[in-house]
């Protein structure tokens, strides 16, 4: 039997300022600063799925962000991935962050977006045969093999969140955290995806961390450990089939054919119907906070012994990845995918060549000019390239959001401009500018993930 994986979060604490007030205001006035965690300690194993429930607002989304080290403020505490450090390139290579938020290119299908995804993370790996078998079993796992063909555009809410969870599964991480992933969902869709994320725990023995607002009893059942969250603090973390048990001990049985998931989540949510109400539940709520901690103090567990990275090297996200050559190629083919999966626009590219010789037209005098003029156009020229070539790869050394952003899209010019703009966007397809960014995105691969252009999706609505 393989060794399980385990995430061990200890103290994990979040601050941050907030400033209120017009912009002068704010510049004689101190920020407010703000505690959305306090000392959240929980143990996440492989095989299993591990739920982080809470009202609205009680910290569930700044928890996961605080593990992949992207949200903004003063964090503290430690996050231990088999007794390693979850730094964030540990967490880029090993891990994965499933956010639906994330814009992709809407015109590929289904396979081919989660092929170009595979070949990017598996090819120095695997073989194209052993990508094809593993992305037709994640197929078949998520029930997404029907739509191997459909476009991004057309999936359903429920088929696109199966496939944007297969995207990041697709690499096979050790831990994957996922957002809120029943959200929006229907009954039936919500099992369905979260069944398929318990059984590819169980099989591939890896770690699943989800938020969830609330669970049905059907769902709460697929749930292997849990942590209710009251405004960033822990009222209980551990296996849900101790839930019980722990509850009782204060005095709270859950009631005959209760969930109960909902029943708990119920005592430690605010009561705002009245001022009385609001004191007495915030109270109860308090007192199930405060009986966790002097709970922990009585269960302290001995330091573990120390992890080996053998175990954590095991998975496929920590083979060799491709060589730069390898991944610029994969890039250039996800390009010409895109295009033939939009005829429209790539008729449409096709007739900005004569477009660019009329324009080029224009310049029909400068063969007569002399060998210093040619010497002035050729230098800026080549100086000008430069320029582009260093400034975009600055840009994607220590802007890690725009590396992502270009990763998942196509060209440079088509994020600017969108729609909006579209004959700039074929010229820079036939601009051998354009390919540049496949080149210097290749040389970044490895420090690049999707989930850093979650704070604005794409470029177009950056520019919004």
């Amino acid at each position: 039997m393989d060794s399980k994986h385990v995430l061990k979060c200890q103290s994990i604490s979040y601050m941050t300022a907030i400033s209120t007030g017009n912009c002068l205001s704010k510049i004689y006035q101190s920020p407010q600063v703000f505690q959305i965690l306090k000392n959240v300690t929980f143990t996440a194993t492989s095989g299993e799925v591990h739920g982080i429930l809470g009202v609205s607002e009680s910290g569930k989304t700044t928890l996961l962000e605080a593990l992949a080290l992207g949200a903004g403020g003063e964090i503290g505490g430690i996050a231990m991935l088999d007794n390693f450090m979850l730094t964030k390139r540990r967490f880029n290579k090993y891990c994965s962050y499933v956010d639906y938020r994330v814009s992709y290119p809407e015109s590929l299908t289904v396979h081919s977006l989660l092929y170009f995804q595979a070949q990017l993370h598996l090819a120095g790996s695997l073989t194209s045969l052993e990508i094809e078998h593993r992305l037709t079993e994640l197929m078949a796992m998520f029930d997404i093999i029907c739509y191997a063909t459909t476009s991004i555009c057309n999936l359903t809410i429920s088929a696109r969140k199966r496939v944007l969870t297969v995207f990041e599964l697709v690499k096979d991480p050790i831990l994957t955290i996922i957002d809120d992933p029943i959200s929006d969902l229907s009954p039936l869709s919500a099992f369905q995806l979260i069944y398929a994320l318990q059984f590819y725990a169980k099989k591939f023995n890896r770690i699943i961390v989800a938020s969830f607002r609330n669970v049905r009893s059907d769902i709460y059942h697929l749930i292997g450990t849990l942590t209710y969250l009251f405004y960033g603090e822990v009222a209980y973390s551990g296996p849900t089939k101790s839930l019980a048990s722990y509850f009782q001990r204060i005095g709270y049985s859950c009631p005959t054919n209760e969930n109960p998931a909902s029943y708990y989540l119920s005592l430690i949510t605010v009561d705002k119907e009245s001022m009385e109400r609001v004191l007495e539940t915030q109270n109860q709520a308090m007192k199930l906070v405060n009986f966790k901690l002097e709970f922990d103090k009585e269960n302290e567990e001995s330091e573990s012994a120390a992890g080996s990275l053998e175990l954590l090297d095991s998975a496929l996200c920590a083979g060799p990845k491709p060589s730069i050559l390898k991944i610029f190629s994969i890039l250039l083919k996800r390009d010409m995918a895109i295009l033939k999966s939009n005829p429209g626009e790539a008729i449409a590219i096709i007739f900005t060549f004569p477009v660019i010789a009329i324009l080029f037209s224009f310049f029909g005098t400068l063969p007569s000019a002399d060998f210093q003029t040619w010497l002035r156009i050729s230098t800026t020229s080549f100086i000008l390239s430069i320029l582009f070539f260093s400034t975009f790869s600055i840009f994607c050394r220590f802007f890690k959001s725009f590396s992502s952003i270009i990763l998942l899209q196509s060209t440079i010019v088509g994020l600017f401009f969108g729609n909006y703009l579209q004959v700039f966007k074929w010229i820079q397809y036939v601009n051998p500018f354009n390919y540049f960014n496949s080149i210097i995105i290749s040389t970044y691969i490895d420090e690049v993930n999707p989930r850093n252009c979650t704070e604005y999706g794409s470029m177009n609505q950056l520019c919004k």
